[in-house]
């Protein structure tokens, strides 16, 4: 298995983000629908999505980091007859050597191309479930040759030169003497049939682009970024090959102004000085509807709240963040000759530069904790 790390080009240490980042960039390069003369841009695309399934998923990403594989059952691998038939079933194929024979017949199947698709959400929607109906192109077998190339059934004929079998067998001189080998049939490339007047539908191909609409859901908890494997719904095999798989890269809008911290929401909320040093109440909009928000009296710069249970889901769960309103005191500017005199007032009445008591302070300080308050709702009443 090849190093996930290295499939994507960043570090062992590299933060999300900079996997984001990386993943978009090998994703553009080697896109299949950018490359389609490219076989091996191809492959490149299929291993880079899977390494970004992969590491873009912290569980996941956890478990390779520890294992090296995402495996549940790290026993599994390659048997003695995969290496074997591996190292030596060119040479030994069609020779009667067990299940060499079968295993090169299957060769001639190639598996389809997989598939991006982009899903573009607001932050709204990763709240609930979501049923999204896409539209992308797949190849699939021409439908008026079932995949043949041929113009009618009549104009497909057994392939002379491997007589149907899709290889061909040749003798090579090697060190330990004549070896038989068994490769695909260069004329008909593994199918055993050739054509002799191509259909008019496909040019002979056998295969035609094909729109598809398709709905899909789309787990609750998804983040800006991640890829989900929407299942066997790429391009269609070749020659029975299994089909390809259809990715969803989601990317989510945010224009509410949070920062994101894994399920929680990180808001600044700017209130005034008064609203600050008197306290109040406040409606404030989260994703859900409105919330009554209650400022204490006294409130810093940098004090905060939590709305609980009003974040994000964890993917695919029940289990939801918070919400934190960091307040931003506003401090009052451009004061008139009279508004400066009530605020020199207020800093000679009270000599301590404390922040505002809270509940619970001691008797003594109360008298002047009142005057504060007056004083303050007098300056702002001008």
């Amino acid at each position: 298995m090849k190093n996930l790390y290295e499939v994507l080009e960043v570090e062992e240490t590299a933060s999300i983000d900079e996997i984001k980042k990386s993943y978009r960039r090998l994703a553009k390069k080697y896109h299949p629908d950018l490359n389609p003369d490219d076989p091996e841009s191809a492959e490149k695309f299929k291993e880079v999505t899977a390494a970004y399934e992969v590491l873009s998923n912290q569980e996941k990403r956890t478990m390779y980091d520890n294992y090296g594989t995402t495996d549940a059952q790290t026993g599994g691998g390659f048997g003695y007859d995969d290496i074997f038939s591996d190292l030596f079933g060119d040479i030994f194929g069609g020779m009667g050597f067990g299940g060499f024979s079968s295993n090169r017949a299957a060769s001639n199947q190639k598996p389809g191309q997989d598939r991006m698709t982009y899903i573009d959400f607001d932050l709204k929607d990763t709240l609930t479930e979501q049923s999204v109906e896409i539209e992308y192109e797949r190849v699939e077998n021409c439908e008026k040759c079932h995949g043949t190339g041929a113009k009618s059934e009549d104009d497909v004929e057994v392939c002379k030169t491997c007589h149907g079998r899709g290889r061909v067998r040749q003798v090579k001189q090697t060190l330990f003497g004549q070896m038989q080998t068994d490769t695909v049939c260069p004329d008909c490339n593994g199918t055993g049939k050739v054509v002799k007047e191509k259909c008019e539908e496909c040019a002979g191909s056998g295969r035609k682009s094909k729109k598809i609409k398709k709905t899909v859901k789309i787990p609750k908890g998804v983040t800006d970024g991640v890829v989900l494997n929407l299942g066997a719904h790429g391009d269609e095999g070749v020659n029975g090959g299994r089909r390809g798989n259809l990715y969803a890269e989601i990317h989510v809008r945010n224009p509410y102004g949070y920062e994101i911290q894994d399920t929680n929401l990180v808001k600044e909320y700017k209130i005034s000085f008064s609203e600050a040093a008197l306290g109040t109440r406040k409606k404030f909009e989260t994703l859900d509807g409105e919330e009554e928000i209650v400022i204490p009296e006294g409130t810093q710069n940098g004090d905060y709240i939590t709305i609980s249970k009003k974040g994000l889901y964890k993917y695919n769960s029940n289990t939801r963040g918070d919400i934190y309103l960091v307040f931003k005191v506003v401090t009052p500017t451009n004061l008139s000759k009279r508004q400066k005199e009530i605020l020199r007032e207020l800093d000679e009445e009270n000599e301590l530069n404390d922040p505002p008591p809270f509940s619970g302070i001691r008797e003594k300080f109360k008298n002047i904790y009142f005057k504060i308050k007056n004083v303050i709702r007098r300056m702002f009443a001008r």
